[in-house]
């Protein structure tokens, strides 16, 4: 059984034991090679608690697959570790998902971690082609850096109670003027998550 991997053309000469066909019959071996398997990569990091990245995307290839892989690689780590993810084998067109829990022991204040995903077909012939993504990377906030937003946050939330403060000073002030004076007022200002709430008794 002869195997191509080029597109060739070929001939069939017809003849037996008595007489020669001087025509030969004439084909052509087309031969459509196997493509490289394609692949899209979506990830969200935990910016929140810095506990995981979520993994998803799509692979695609004409024949199919043997092998879908997420790389990744710790910082001060020489190589990258491979971790394999579950797919359909029977479609050439499929959409992935999954969430790569990091190690807590491995992430520390200001540390970082790299990685990619690649995705490998199913070439008995020529061997597996694979494709991957490009590299990225999830760097943890350093301890200095926490605490400059822990500040910058607590400025923020400083500048809003004083301006809710002052709002309410100047409303106080405005309703004092424009009620009679015979009237005795209490305004009771409340301040619940930033919001203002103001209860208005009045008395004859």
């Amino acid at each position: 059984k002869n195997k191509f991997k080029e597109s060739t053309p070929y001939s069939i000469q017809l003849e037996n034991e008595h007489s020669q066909n001087k025509d030969s019959l004439l084909f052509n071996i087309e031969v459509i090679k196997d493509q490289f398997p394609k692949i899209t990569f979506d990830h969200y990091q935990d910016t929140v608690l810095f506990q995981s990245i979520v993994l998803g995307g799509n692979i695609s290839d004409d024949y199919g697959f043997s092998n879908l892989d997420f790389y990744y690689k710790y910082e001060n780590e020489d190589a990258y570790q491979a971790l394999d993810l579950d797919f359909n084998s029977n479609l050439t067109n499929q959409s992935y998902y999954n969430v790569f829990s990091l190690d807590s022991s491995k992430i520390q204040a200001g540390s970082e971690i790299s990685y990619y995903m690649q995705v490998s077909d199913n070439d008995g012939v020529n061997g597996q082609k694979s494709s991957k993504t490009g590299v990225y990377s999830f760097k943890i906030p350093s301890k200095e850096a926490i605490e400059e937003e822990i500040d910058a946050t607590s400025k923020e939330v400083q500048n809003k109670i004083d301006e809710t403060l002052k709002s309410a000073k100047e409303l106080n002030e405005k309703i004092q003027k424009e009620m009679p004076v015979s009237w005795k007022t209490t305004l009771i200002i409340r301040i619940y998550r930033l919001d203002l709430i103001i209860i208005l008794r009045v008395r004859s």
